[in-house]
């Protein structure tokens, strides 16, 4: 049994993709990037039901990283 790695999109790649899709089609650009045409709509979903930018999201989910102490 082989594992799946899942991919991690760039808020910046995220964004520019729903650009394209709602200018060329969502079937068209899922097709030249190589993705799920199913990921472009959930990205638009979650971009439509936040209001927030991928790179506002974010910048709100992931807090400074914590300092390890006493070692």
């Amino acid at each position: 049994m082989t594992d799946k790695i899942r991919k991690k999109y760039s808020a910046q790649f995220k964004e520019q993709a729903l650009e394209r899709a709602k200018r060329d089609g969502f079937r068209r650009v899922s097709k030249d990037l190589g993705i799920h045409e199913t990921m472009l709509y959930s990205w638009r979903k979650k971009l439509e039901q936040t209001g927030v930018s991928f790179e506002d999201q974010k910048l709100q989910a992931d807090p400074a990283p914590k300092k390890r102490t006493g070692y």
